[in-house]
């Protein structure tokens, strides 16, 4: 039997328990799931929590809408808002004051999953990594088209890549060639040249800080929690 979509990404949150032991505080209210992804930690709020209400954001349509497939059952007590983190302060504008707020960082398995999405390297795809498809901003843009030393700042800045220079370096040289367009180019070309000294592929670092500059990710963080702070009830 085929596996659904739903089926396939339908699963717990990692700690969902202790998560919401921290995060829980009132058995009513609002809370803000920042991040609803898959939906696990909106589920986990609703089922909980019977008399609260919950403002789910995401930037990514196709997470929204499974999403709200998973959380039909709930609808009347779930708001979801398509948006990024940088959104929060307009988003809840004219909010009751939350109960609590969650944001869960990173991507979910649903992007890493898909090829197409361009977040990893196991498979072939895109040089993409936008969390939101609308966005302006590709890996494929940055690495054929900044210059070598905005590369090697972006790599030791968001990746922590001892080797930033170097591969700032090889990519330019290697653009010069022929441009970047698939995930496992850029993946191939460091993993040829840069040795594995440890468990981790070798340019898991570099990909990583491509995600975080395409989508602007700590920019968007700050201004999510500046305006979340203001919206939180006391205590």
């Amino acid at each position: 039997m085929p596996v659904t979509m739903d089926e396939e990404y339908t699963h717990r949150s990692v700690l969902l328990k202790e998560v919401l032991d921290l995060l829980v505080t009132s058995e009513g209210g609002t809370y803000l799931d920042a991040t609803l992804g898959l939906g696990g930690h909106a589920e986990g709020l609703l089922e909980r929590l019977p008399k609260a209400h919950v403002l789910a954001v995401d930037a990514d349509p196709e997470a929204i809408a499974h999403a709200r497939r998973r959380l039909h059952a709930h609808a009347g007590r779930l708001r979801v808002v398509r948006g990024n983190f940088r959104d929060l302060a307009k988003i809840l504008a004219g909010e009751a004051p939350l109960s609590g707020a969650l944001f869960d960082l990173g991507v979910s398995s649903l992007q890493l999953d898909k090829p197409s999405r361009g977040f990893a390297f196991r498979h072939e795809g895109p040089l993409d990594m936008r969390l939101d498809p609308a966005g302006p901003l590709t890996a494929a843009r940055i690495v054929n088209e900044w210059p070598a030393e905005q590369l090697e700042l972006l790599l030791r800045e968001f990746g922590e890549e001892r080797a930033s220079r170097k591969i700032a370096r090889w990519i330019v040289d290697e653009r010069a060639h022929a441009p970047f367009e698939t995930t496992t180019q850029l993946a191939e070309l460091i993993a040829r040249r840069l040795p594995r000294t440890s468990g981790i592929h070798p340019a898991t670092k570099t990909f990583m800080a491509l995600r975080i500059a395409v989508n602007q990710e700590l920019e968007a963080l700050t201004r999510g929690l500046e305006g979340v702070l203001v919206h939180l009830k006391p205590g």
